[in-house]
């Protein structure tokens, strides 16, 4: 297994890979808490009715032989057309509650969140993170972990059974990382390149990122007024 997909809080301290060393001398590149049992997100206990009524789509069955989606709303087969006289809507009745309040659109999430992708990829291929990533991956030789051209790869290198706590090795893999990049400046070279990156792309995108904004706040605001009452 490699290291736990990380909760949303924790992506974003880690944005850069590991940075707090107290963490790491614990888990290594783990999180607190892998190593209890996690639990798997399950789509609600609705019936096959139920999920077309929601989702728009049928129910996801195993036909000839082919694995079945994991969520009702990635089927492909569309709900039948109507449920007790009322119309089934094309997304079921959690894409009409959507546009009703005018929620953000799918494409308008992923185009928010290719951004935000963009400058941290852009980032790393400056010459001032490209440099950094050099002097760390000499200072993990000098402290025994050669052949590490950045983090990422030594993140990757690191394998353990679920559940299981982190070796002496990989936490001392980890802390290696933590030192080097501290001794070398990554972090605070590699943010200060993406910084300037994501100012220009802010600068770029302003009309779409207010508008986006401004979209949904609205309907967040009508969600309120709506579930209020």
């Amino acid at each position: 297994m490699n290291p736990r997909t990380p909760t949303a809080l924790a992506l974003m301290e880690r944005r850069y890979g590991l940075t707090d060393r107290e963490t790491a001398a614990t888990y290594g590149y783990g999180l607190p808490g892998d190593e209890k049992p996690r639990t798997k997100q399950q789509p609600p206990g609705l019936d096959a009715l139920a999920i077309e009524v929601l989702t728009g789509r049928k129910a996801p069955t195993r036909r000839e032989g082919k694995t079945a989606p994991p969520l009702p709303w990635e089927a492909r087969e569309k709900a039948r057309e109507s449920h007790n006289g009322k119309k089934i809507h094309e997304r079921g009745c959690g894409g009409w509650a959507d546009q009703e309040i005018d929620a953000p659109t799918t494409d308008e999430l992923t185009r928010i969140s290719e951004l935000n992708g963009t400058s941290f990829t852009e980032s790393m291929k400056t010459p001032a993170v490209i440099a950094a990533f050099k002097d760390w991956s000499a200072c993990m030789t000098g402290k025994g972990h050669p052949g590490f051209k950045d983090p990422f790869e030594a993140a990757r290198s690191v394998t353990r059974p679920e559940g299981a706590p982190a070796g002496p090795q990989e936490i001392a893999l980890a802390l290696a990382e933590i030192d080097c990049k501290a001794e070398t400046g990554l972090v605070g070279t590699w943010f200060a390149a993406e910084s300037t990156i994501q100012t220009t792309i802010v600068d770029e995108q302003r009309q779409v990122l207010d508008a986006f904004k401004t979209k949904n706040e609205a309907a967040a605001r009508e969600a309120g007024k709506r579930t209020e009452g």
